[in-house]
C-alpha cells in the first residue's frame, strides 16, 4: 500500500495506482478523497516503453533475439515498478470541477 497525499495514511494499492490516469482515478481507503498519476508522467514512461521497445526490436534482429527480449521484459517490469513508486498523484480531476460548484 502507498501513502494518500491527503491524510498521510497507507490507503492507495499500487496497483489501483498504476492503472489510474485521465479517465479512471484511486481512492485512497482511509479518507475516500480521488487521485490519479499526472498524464505527463504516463506520457514519458510510456515513451520510454515505445523507445526502448524498438531498440530491442532492431538489436533482436541483429543479434541474439532470446537475450535482448528477456531484457526488455525486466526493463518493462522495472519502469511500472519505478512509476509506481515516484509517479506523482494529483487529485482527479472529475473531484476538482465537483468542488468547484
Amino acid at each position: 500500500m502507498l501513502t494518500c497525499p491527503h491524510c498521510k495514511a497507507k490507503g492507495i494499492s499500487v496497483w489501483a495506482k498504476l492503472w489510474s490516469g485521465s479517465y479512471t482515478s484511486v481512492q485512497c481507503a482511509s479518507c475516500g478523497h480521488y487521485y490519479c498519476i499526472r498524464q505527463t508522467v504516463k506520457r514519458v514512461f510510456c515513451g520510454l516503453r515505445y523507445a526502448v521497445g524498438l531498440i530491442v526490436f532492431f538489436v533482436a534482429l541483429l543479434f541474439d533475439p532470446v537475450i535482448s527480449l528477456t531484457a526488455y521484459a525486466v526493463f518493462l517490469i522495472t519502469l511500472e515498478y519505478l512509476l509506481a513508486l515516484t509517479g506523482s498523484l494529483t487529485e482527479a480531476p472529475e473531484i476538482k470541477s465537483q468542488r468547484r460548484q
